[in-house]
């Protein structure tokens, strides 16, 4: 059945034409309140919308505000391991100093008494 045919059955009495007619809807004889409402999903709509993209707007600011935390941390830790290295570098130095200055203190201490220091 079709929606005329259902209408027809349950005791509409106008032509096919004059029926899809009735179904218009008559900006013109709508009231003020009337149409208020018929608005009021569409600004409802349009205020999630404006929400969600307030949210959206804040999720991005909050990424970007991880990706520099992230970027300063690897920043801030590769200038700590390149100081370490810069330290263990300088301490294998005075090993090795301290390893080519031996036998020269050995001699040293070898001939001066325990006494005279």
């Amino acid at each position: 059945y079709s929606a005329y045919e259902v209408a027809v059955k349950n005791g509409y009495e106008g032509s096919e034409v004059d029926w899809l007619e009735s179904l218009k809807l008559h900006f013109a004889d709508l009231k003020e309140q009337d149409i208020e409402q018929l608005q009021q999903p569409a600004l409802v709509a349009a205020q999630v919308a404006v929400e969600a993209a307030d949210i959206a707007y804040n999720a991005a600011e909050a990424a970007d505000l991880a990706a520099e935390t992230v970027i300063a941390a690897k920043d801030n830790a590769q200038a700590q391991a390149s100081y370490a290295k810069e330290q263990g570098d300088f301490a294998k130095q005075q090993g090795e100093i301290l390893v080519a200055l031996e036998p020269i203190f050995a001699k040293v201490f070898s001939e001066v008494e325990y006494n005279d220091i």
